[in-house]
C-alpha cells in the first residue's frame, strides 16, 4: 500500500520506467531517426 508522498513516487518511477521502455523501442524501430526529427 502506498499513501501520499510514497504513492506518487511509486507512480513517478513506474511512469519513469515505461517511458524509457517505450522510448528505446521506439528508436529500435526507427534506427535513422534523429533528434530534428523527433
Amino acid at each position: 500500500m502506498y499513501k501520499g508522498d510514497n504513492y506518487k513516487k511509486k507512480v513517478r518511477e513506474i511512469s519513469n520506467a515505461w517511458n524509457q521502455t517505450h522510448n528505446i523501442k521506439r528508436f529500435a524501430a526507427n534506427p535513422m531517426t534523429t533528434p530534428e526529427y523527433d
